[in-house]
């Protein structure tokens, strides 16, 4: 992540400045952007090793097998809050609770907080893809794993690139569409090689957390670790107040270099057993492994509802 990203600028930075000033100096950072000490994909292990005290990273990126059930709010089909203030905090909620005790604190990692840093969108070369039928003999990069299945469910290819790939693959038309967060499209000026980019599809959030080591964590006194948690709350609520309404201001930056298109409630159900079928298999596959992924996904569902105004 480069140090301009919103994610750096807005939560990386203000998360830093609160910690040490609220533990009176006694918690300082060296920090590393841009992957000069670890990439993205390894930032999980290098926490869980010690090799960095702390980190932020996509769980479904850099712990896929580790944290299978922190994948749970990539699904798509849920009923989600457009702005990323509710949507974190609903993310964090689930995060500090059952999936921190379910699956990271017993591998020796404690988050500190979840940041949803977008909506997956629709990003196309060419016109908007709408309903089922445009999906039909489409390249499609995904990010894996069940959004795969619901473009092979959908009639198209899967495609797996890296974010940075993305640009490059649009602009060379080995991929017609992109599912990606508008934020991040804009970002990665995706939009000088886009057509349209879709505002309210239901293809999952996009999401990272910051977490510690447990082994740091526990060496901090209860003051100092209180302190942070404050902190970590401060900088949550600084993240949703610098980042409420951002992809509405990106539409308006950039609507007059990129189609930006509604999809009706029909083109969203036509996806619908696509759809269905991803969150099946993510819950199949996981049940079979012994872990609660029903459990999980139906609190999923009701949290993000629940900050939806639903």
């Amino acid at each position: 992540m480069p140090p301009t990203h919103f994610l750096a600028t807005d939560l990386i930075v203000p998360w830093q400045e609160e910690v040490t000033e609220r533990t009176g100096g006694r918690v300082t950072f060296d920090y590393y952007p841009g992957g000069q000490l670890v990439e993205t994909s390894e930032l999980y292990a290098a926490v869980q090793g010690g090799v960095v005290d702390a980190a932020i990273f996509p769980p479904t990126v850099a712990a896929p097998v580790d944290l299978p059930l922190s994948g749970v709010v990539a699904l798509p089909g849920i009923q989600a809050p457009a702005g990323l203030p509710e949507a974190s905090a609903a993310y964090t909620g689930l995060l500090l609770g059952s999936l921190a005790e379910l699956e990271w604190e017993p591998k020796g990692v404690t988050p500190m907080l979840g940041l949803i840093v977008g909506q997956n969108q629709l990003v196309n070369r060419g016109a908007p893809v709408r309903g089922i039928d445009d999906w039909r003999g489409l390249t499609v990069r995904g990010s894996g794993g069940m959004l795969d299945i619901v473009i092979v469910e959908a009639g198209g290819a899967a495609a797996t690139l890296a974010t940075t790939e993305i640009y490059e693959a649009l602009q060379r038309r080995t991929i017609d569409t992109s599912i990606t967060s508008g934020e991040t499209a804009a970002q990665y000026k995706l939009e000088e090689v886009a057509e349209s980019i879709s505002v309210n599809s239901q293809l999952g959030l996009a999401a990272v957390t910051l977490a510690m080591s447990t082994a740091t964590w526990d060496g901090f006194p209860p003051d100092i670790q209180h302190a942070i948690r404050e902190a970590s709350a401060a900088a949550l609520e600084r993240f949703g107040e610098a980042t409420a309404g951002l992809f509405d201001s990106i539409r308006e930056q950039l609507g007059d270099q990129v189609d930006f298109y509604t999809l009706t409630a029909e083109d969203v159900e036509s996806l619908h057993p696509a759809v269905t079928a991803a969150q099946a298999a993510w819950i199949s596959e996981h049940e079979a492994q012994g872990l609660p992924a029903q459990e999980v996904f139906d609190e999923w569902v009701r949290a993000a509802r629940a900050a939806a105004g639903e």
